[in-house]
């Protein structure tokens, strides 16, 4: 279903067409990476950093959980 939309949407426009809502897993990443030209994550992120606020390792969470994600581009 999505990508009918994204399909349909990229075929009135000549702007590059990214996905972001609700999207927090690798999985999901490839999946709409597939048909999108660009995926946003910014929410699942901002889980990452609220779960690890606090801990000496924190950018290393973020960084990990990151490249976990763009792996699947």
């Amino acid at each position: 279903e999505i990508s009918n939309n994204l399909r349909l949407i990229k075929r009135m426009t000549r702007k590059p067409v990214c996905v972001g809502f609700g999207i927090s897993s690798a999985e999901q990443v490839a999946r709409i990476s597939m048909a999108a030209d660009g995926v946003i994550v910014g929410s699942a992120i901002v889980k990452v950093i609220e779960k690890n606020i606090g801990k000496k390792d924190l950018v290393k969470k973020v960084g990990s959980f990151v490249k976990t994600l763009s792996a699947k581009l």
